[in-house]
């Protein structure tokens, strides 16, 4: 599944305004700079345009030319807008590869593409008896945490690859779920949060054997258009990272006192993982590809 039929990258991120999704933005255009067009999805348009401006600023002359970066600010947690979002993004990728064309950079072109799953919240933190309370609190997280992603996801799908019509071309497309510890370990008071994520594991797990045996061991699809894709779904846990959400762990009245007392000992003594190596390591993992597709892998896992 190497990029044997195209030259570029082509990177949709969500949440990349700051915290893991701003450090694999910065790490995608690093490794995979001079020949990438990364789309930045997030609420808040200026934080986006200054991880825009942090990526130019981190190139040097010459891969400057061949990164590409466009910024999307639009909520995840509507869903509602979702289709007609990412419909305007698709369409400036055709565009942009239309224009590009006499360059060999239109769509076929692309060796490896990859959508990063990795918004979402940590909210409601609360005891399983107590969420009955706040329902739109309950349905906002899910709405942000799980839904979303499984639309995206299936938007990208259905942009990008059919369950039939064989062809020649082999542009090999990754799903990644930024999934969590929580995903296969239940943490008091965070019933939500690790319903999510273990939910979303799950669920790249269904699209991996979906894609199974489509036309090799290693999973086949096509492309719309009749070009044939390679598919492979990960899901990789970040760490225990040293972002707001810790933060929000360690001031939260509401969560499971040992829960924050882990995360307060973990600030103090320096346990924490710096988002920028996890990000680094998240990259190595899909370069290398030799993972089993709709595998979970934490940071922490010999790789």
């Amino acid at each position: 599944m190497s990029a044997t039929s195209g030259t570029r990258f082509l990177v949709f991120i969500t949440g990349a305004s700051r915290g893991f999704g701003r450090c694999l933005a910065l790490e995608a255009a690093r490794k995979w700079g001079p020949a990438v067009d990364m789309h930045l999805i997030a609420r808040n348009a200026e934080a986006l345009t200054a991880v825009k401006r942090d990526i130019e600023a981190s190139l040097s002359d010459q891969s400057k030319i061949g990164v590409r970066v466009w910024t999307w600010p639009f909520d995840l947690g509507n869903l509602e807008t979702l289709e007609p979002n990412f419909a305007r993004i698709f369409a400036t990728v055709d565009e942009f590869s239309a224009e590009q064309e006499s360059t060999a950079m239109i769509m076929h072109k692309y060796g490896n593409v990859y959508l990063f799953n990795n918004a979402g919240s940590v909210g409601p933190i609360a005891y399983a008896k107590d969420l009955c309370t706040d329902l739109p609190a309950l349905r906002q997280s899910l709405d942000l945490n799980l839904t979303s992603s499984i639309l995206i996801t299936s938007l990208f799908l259905r942009r990008f690859c059919t369950l039939s019509s064989p062809s020649n071309k082999v542009p090999a497309l990754f799903i990644i779920n930024i999934s969590s510890m929580a995903a296969i370990q239940p943490f008091h008071s965070w019933g939500v949060y690790c319903a999510g994520k273990a939910a979303r594991d799950m669920f790249l797990q269904v699209v991996a054997q979906e894609h199974q045996g489509e036309g090799s061991a290693r999973g086949e699809g096509s492309m719309a258009g009749g070009m044939s894709v390679h598919l492979k779904t990960l899901n990789y846990a970040p760490g225990p990272l040293d972002t707001d959400m810790q933060i929000e762990l360690r001031e939260s009245e509401s969560i499971h006192p040992p829960t924050r007392e882990w995360s307060e000992k973990a600030f103090r003594e320096g346990w924490l993982v710096r988002p920028e190596e996890s990000a680094s390591k998240c990259l190595r993992i899909l370069t290398k590809n030799d993972f089993k597709s709709g595998v979970h892998i934490d940071y922490y896992d010999d790789m």
